[in-house]
């Protein structure tokens, strides 16, 4: 009965990471493009400017939501299957708050344009752009929240395509054509905007037809506001106060120093972050597992899906991140230009952090889904509020290096805690036995980049893919080698079956 009931757990985590993984690292893929057309279309300077409103814009955009996404993941197994107008009630509502909370904010952003642009960051030029991105805030808002509410069944290819791929994908194409046109910062900008105001219509009518009568009015809410808003506030401050510690040093930077080295910064710590691509999609599914099976009081799947989703999550993104830290001048002058290099040894302290991050797995959402949001409120509040101190003390000083040392510090403090104090609490531990053979299959892959950079030192750009590849092959190999286990050879059936169909 236990095999069957694992059996059972690993190909829904299969399934579900598999679609979400090809979403966010197609999505993120197709963000990278974007990213890096912007800054060759533009240059340092105008990406600098670019990058502070971008950022404030999504900065902004983590407590907009009000954390109506959360809510309906969190709430939304209740009625899922036994009462379809609570469901529809509390869809409702989370939708139409999120509405508010988004035109709120623009309006705020909006208003403040001129006060930002010329007395906080004293760049005049800035004020247009976060004119145009408040613009585009209301709906980044509703599409965050519809697209979570099309995963509470567990169904990840309606977001994939919402959210994932599809706007990213169609913000790419206007980027192109404005670009062509001769609209350049602004195009960039325009292109983001209708690009999210489509993606939420198209989700808005996924979401009738997966849920009919939705937007009916006689529809009854069993979640009241103070239940809603007892576990969205902290739910959503806690996880905006963990990913503002990705992004305040991008913020200070801009404030402290040029636009050309925030344009630099920004790159660096973009191309830094890629292994939240990789979690992303795998908490894609494993959230609402989280959220059902603590519902169902089911302590031990709870803890063999956090331990493979980690698994994955870190066998996914070792052969990138051997790549990273033996060749990071080859690889930012390869994706945006040998104008970015200087930022090689930014990029390498910012990968300790991320790298923490990697191991600790989805460490964050599952405090949130098993009722622990107030503790990671508190954490990820007092690690945020120590790394602004420590970049207002670096980043004036030493500069890009601080701002770096600054955001691996914080990441490493906050999720380590995490980490033990969810080992310590809830008796839940991602790491087995099992992980031994991803460390040894790393070893070999990172030999395997090191000396391919020595025999072929002379080809930069050729050698950048080179390493890349014979480090997932080795990786590979050696994987198979040693025997998948269980759960990974039905994930790589999985992607077999889906390489299979696409050729």
């Amino acid at each position: 009965m236990e095999t069957e009931k694992n059996a059972v757990l690993v190909k829904k985590l299969v399934s579900g990471s598999g679609q979400g993984l090809i979403g966010s690292v197609g999505g993120r893929f197709i963000g990278v493009v974007s990213s890096v057309f912007i800054a060759r279309v533009l240059g340092p300077a105008y990406f600098g400017l670019f990058s502070i409103g971008w950022t404030l814009l999504n900065f902004m955009s983590l407590i907009a939501t009000g954390g109506m996404d959360r809510v309906v993941i969190r709430f939304a197994p209740r009625f899922l299957k036994q009462d379809s107008s609570a469901l529809r009630g509390l869809l409702f509502r989370a939708i139409g708050m999120s509405a508010v909370f988004g035109l709120s904010l623009g309006l705020l952003l909006f208003f403040l344009s001129p006060w930002l642009a010329n007395v906080v960051y004293h760049k005049p030029d800035l004020e247009s752009v976060l004119r145009l991105f408040a613009i585009d805030f209301p709906a980044i808002i509703i599409l965050t929240v519809v697209a979570a509410s099309t995963r509470i069944n567990q169904v990840i290819k309606y977001s994939v395509i919402v959210q994932d791929i599809g706007q990213t994908l169609l913000g790419l194409i206007l980027m192109v054509g404005f670009t062509l046109l001769g609209l350049k910062l602004f195009g960039m900008i325009l292109a983001d905007i209708i690009s999210n105001i489509i993606a939420v219509l198209i989700g808005i009518t996924i979401l009738i037809r997966l849920f009919p009568e939705i937007f009916v009015v006689k529809t009854i809410s069993k979640i009241s506001f103070k239940e809603m808003f007892g576990f969205s506030i902290p739910a959503v401050l806690g996880g905006a106060f963990s990913v503002y510690v990705f992004w305040i040093d991008r913020l200070l930077v801009g404030y402290f120093r040029t636009t050309y080295e925030n344009g630099i910064y920004q790159s660096v710590s973009q191309l830094s972050t890629v292994f939240l691509v990789i979690s992303a999609g795998i908490n894609a599914i494993v959230v609402p597992m989280f959220a059902n099976y603590h519902q169902l009081g089911d302590k031990k799947s709870l803890e063999e899906v956090y331990r493979i989703s980690t698994k994955w999550a870190i066998y996914i993104s070792l052969p990138i991140l051997g790549v990273l830290i033996i060749s990071p001048k080859e690889v930012l002058s390869f994706i945006y230009g040998i104008q970015y290099i200087s930022g090689a040894n930014v990029l390498l302290i910012l990968l300790i952090g991320q790298l923490i991050n990697l191991f600790t797995g989805s460490v964050s959402p599952l405090l949130v889904m098993t009722g622990h949001q107030s503790f990671l409120f508190k954490l990820s509040g007092i690690v945020f509020c120590f790394d602004i101190i420590m970049n207002l003390i670096l980043i004036p000083s030493i500069g890009l290096i601080g701002a770096a040392i600054c955001t691996s510090l914080s990441l490493g403090i906050l999720y380590l805690v995490a980490l033990f104090w969810v080992k310590q609490k809830l008796g839940l531990w991602p790491f087995d036995r099992r992980y031994f053979k991803g460390l040894i299959a790393a070893m070999l892959a990172f030999l395997g980049i090191y000396l391919t950079k020595f025999i072929f030192s002379g080809i930069n750009s050729f050698g950048v893919i080179l390493e890349g590849s014979i480090s997932v092959i080795v990786f590979s190999l050696s994987l198979i080698f040693q025997k998948l286990d269980y759960e990974d050879l039905e994930f790589f059936n999985m992607l077999k079956k889906s390489f299979s169909k696409a050729t």
